[in-house]
């Protein structure tokens, strides 16, 4: 089975997360990457080390025979992340 992906944002995450968890048992690895937002002029996340990591992560998983289910969990934009009151 070829490797099932759902996106959340910050926004959608609770009922996104709630349909992985439901559909978990089905699969034998869950996984969450928490990555920065994309930037709405390059589709990119403006994490330097999103932008690595992701293609790496992905096509690992991509390789394995296995029944895996991933969740891209964006957790927010630059500028909300910069700001050093953010919590």
């Amino acid at each position: 089975m070829p490797l099932k992906v759902l996106e959340a944002t910050v926004s959608s995450f609770d009922g996104v997360f709630e349909k992985f968890r439901s559909e978990a048992a089905k699969n034998k690895a869950n996984l969450i990457l928490f990555l920065a937002d994309k930037g709405p002029a390059t589709s990119l996340s403006w994490c330097p080390d999103c932008v690595r990591a992701e293609p790496v992560i992905c096509k690992k998983l991509e390789a394995s025979s296995d029944d895996i289910a991933l969740l891209r969990a964006y957790v927010g934009d630059r500028q909300t992340w910069r700001n050093p009151k953010h919590p």
